[in-house]
């Protein structure tokens, strides 16, 4: 989402596929991967190649069958990009077929999303001595979501972040990638989300509304990458 709202290359890394070390900073459970913005594919694939696990590295990558995948309510713009990149594949000789949005799969996604990443802020804040007056409302509540969180809710959704992962691999059966807009609708504006709310779920689902999908690469693990297309 970072590059897609600012005209860059980003690549999402597959799980585990960029070392976690030397610091073991803050990892979401899996949830998130790091790596660089750039203005090329070139520099992003030249960090990645410096950075990457021995098994990950340097691998060559060959898609013969591309999937569409348009997720209702995006902006024409947005339509217009994608299936520009759709026509820049078939004219390199690649098959494409378009597919439904897999709103189900993308609906659990979002909320293994919410769930480690409210955990994940009631121990960051925890940690640093963070008091709720501290910080911003929404985050407060969303801190507050995960304190009352139990061992077991977040156990279970450890298991389901490899059930996601099992499920989205099948997904992608007859395919070798997927191709759909990063953002539904034009870049927001600064202040579009409105951090002195305390609705949790709102605050998300105002998330996923802007980037739809995004949430099911971070769960599943599987590489993401944003290429800026012209007009989208």
């Amino acid at each position: 989402m970072p590059a897609a709202c600012c005209g860059l290359v980003g690549l999402k890394p597959s799980r585990g596929a960029v070392p976690m070390g030397p610091d073991q900073g803050n990892w979401l459970m899996g949830l998130a991967s790091e790596l660089v913005l750039a203005r090329s594919v070139r520099d992003v694939a030249t960090a990645f190649d410096a950075v990457a696990e021995p098994w990950a590295g340097a691998r060559a990558f060959a898609a013969g069958r591309v999937a569409m995948v348009v997720p209702e309510g995006c902006d024409p713009a947005q339509v217009a990009g994608v299936e520009t990149v759709a026509e820049v594949l078939r004219g390199c000789g690649l098959e494409l077929e378009r597919r439904a949005f897999p709103a189900a799969l993308v609906a659990r996604a979002e909320r293994v999303a919410q769930t480690v990443l409210a955990a994940s802020l009631a121990e960051w804040m925890g940690f640093l001595g963070v008091e709720a007056e501290e910080i911003t409302p929404i985050a407060a509540a969303m801190m507050a979501e995960g304190q009352a969180m139990t061992a077991a809710e977040l156990f279970a959704v450890s298991r389901e972040m490899a059930v996601l992962t099992a499920e989205w691999e099948a997904w992608m059966a007859g395919v070798d990638a997927v191709i759909q807009p990063v953002l539904a609708q034009a870049v927001p504006e600064v202040g579009a989300f409105d951090m002195q709310a305390r609705d949790v779920d709102a605050h998300f689902a105002q998330m996923a509304a802007i980037a739809p999908g995004a949430a099911l690469a971070n769960a599943a693990g599987f590489p993401a990458v944003a290429v800026p297309v012209a007009g989208a």
